[in-house]
């Protein structure tokens, strides 16, 4: 099926107008959004999330959306190449997995307007969404370096890819700004769906000491929790607040509202046009964050966060958001 999609792909491709960075992209009476997925739905929540955002909009403004999900990369590439000449009004994929297939097809397709949610292209047709992750990241870090007794704490990513590298990377920084002397450990687990790895890294950290792991593993940080509670530690949800799992041992969630993120950056192309640029969303703009500190949780406070830790972390939390501190983006030198 994939040659099929390849070959009338290229009997349809056209030579096109590039699209102006200030073309109004819904226009008409009839409104069409297309979301290609770069892999199965079912256990990357934060692909639900794009789907949702999408959803909500498309209900409130009356639009039409449908949903494809490809098998691999090799067919995102393929479902990409042929429906960028069908008309679509946006035409929406995400994550780094999408990156080289997007950049391809929409070099080719210069008129039909691309979204792509997680990461970057530099193209005039494509609007990126990213999110400074580093920023909620520290906030993590620097309650994981208030509160550890034994100084050695960890995390658990899923791979060892740059976009991680804002999870990691902020962490540390937290931790070390508040702790110099704390060791935190880093292990990566190879894929995004693994939870039985990502329990024994987390189990092998705690028995180096760690009394704080946290997991930046998607489906994997359910391992991370399991070890939680058969070892000791404390730990962190990633992405939802995920405190109702355990609240005993999940002390805090780092929040990534990817859908909010996509409603939001939709009704800028309705009010302002669309511009293929990137729009980048941090601590200020409320679309990621942590529990009990930028946002609102029904599950009470652990006591081991203490009024103390509290202020601390809402100090930090406005000084990012005043800019007073800017916490590093490692993908700034990459893109």
């Amino acid at each position: 099926m994939k040659y099929v999609l390849f070959l009338l792909s290229i009997f349809l491709l056209v030579g096109c107008k590039a699209i102006d960075q200030n073309d109004e992209i819904f226009t008409g009476e009839e409104h069409s959004i297309l979301l290609i997925l770069p892999e199965r739905m079912g256990t990357n929540p934060f692909l639900n999330d794009i789907r949702m955002g999408l959803e909500r909009f498309s209900e409130d403004y009356n639009m039409h959306v449908e949903t494809i999900e490809s098998r691999d990369e090799e067919q995102l590439h393929d479902y990409l190449n042929y429906y960028a000449n069908e008309g679509y009004d946006l035409i929406v994929t995400g994550t780094y997995k999408a990156h080289d297939a997007l950049h391809d097809v929409a070099s080719e397709y210069s008129s039909q307007p691309f979204l792509i949610v997680d990461f970057f292209v530099d193209l005039p047709n494509v609007a990126s969404i990213t999110f400074q992750e580093q920023e909620a990241s520290f906030l993590l870090g620097v309650l994981a370096g208030n509160i550890t007794d034994t100084n050695v704490v960890g995390m658990v990513a899923a791979m060892d890819v740059p976009l991680l590298q804002k999870w990691v990377t902020g962490y540390e920084l937290g931790v070390h700004t508040v702790n110099p002397d704390a060791k935190v450990l880093i292990d990566y687990v190879g894929h995004f769906s693994d939870p039985a790895t990502a329990k024994d890294i987390a189990i092998e950290f705690a028995r180096d000491n760690a009394d704080f792991v946290a997991g930046a593993a998607a489906v994997g940080n359910y391992g991370v929790f399991e070890a939680a509670i058969e070892e000791g530690f404390y730990t962190a949800g990633q992405d939802h607040d995920q405190l109702t799992i355990d609240p005993e041992h999940i002390l805090i969630s780092q929040l990534k509202m990817a859908d909010e993120a996509v409603y939001h950056t939709l009704e800028l192309f309705l009010n302002e046009t669309f511009q293929g640029k990137e729009y980048t969303y941090g601590l200020q703009d409320e679309f990621i964050g942590v529990t009990h500190i930028t946002h609102p949780t029904n599950t009470p406070l652990n006591h081991v966060i203490n009024e103390e830790i509290l202020h601390v972390l809402n100090n930090f939390k406005e000084q990012i958001i005043s800019k007073e501190i800017v916490i590093p983006n490692p993908l700034e030198d990459i893109q």
